[in-house]
């Protein structure tokens, strides 16, 4: 849904309308492995392959899933485009660690990610 935004032109001081979209829910998402995941500890992570040729196999492994990898002569990756269902298989897959281990497994295979920050509150100190 499009939401409408009034502001001022510069210098001008005549309003003007800009239509600002709301992004698509993360199962609904273009790409899902561009994307941000659960771990089992309830973290986040943000899957952000650019290069999905290359990259779209290691994640596979990572996953343990090489039934995403094709299993022809060739060796060639499905991308994940191609599989039905990729959201629901990374939302799975990726619940099945917690967020250290992915960090872990992810990093040591060289693909690229991020980790959503949680706010620890300490105890308040006494004055």
């Amino acid at each position: 849904m499009a939401m409408r935004l009034g502001c001022l032109g510069a210098g001008a001081g005549q309003a003007c309308r800009r239509q600002i979209c709301r992004a698509a829910h993360r199962e609904h998402a273009l790409n899902a492995v561009t994307n941000h995941y659960q771990c089992k500890d309830g973290r986040w992570i943000i899957l952000s392959l650019l290069n999905e040729e290359r990259q779209w196999p290691a994640l596979a492994r990572c996953l343990g899933r090489e039934d995403f990898i094709t299993m022809s002569g060739s060796h060639q990756a499905r991308p994940p485009c191609a599989i039905a269902g990729t959201h629901q298989d990374l939302r799975r897959d990726l619940r099945d660690q917690d967020l250290a281990e992915w960090r872990r497994i992810l990093d040591g295979n060289g693909l690229v990610f991020g980790v959503v920050g949680i706010l620890v509150t300490s105890p308040p100190t006494s004055r």
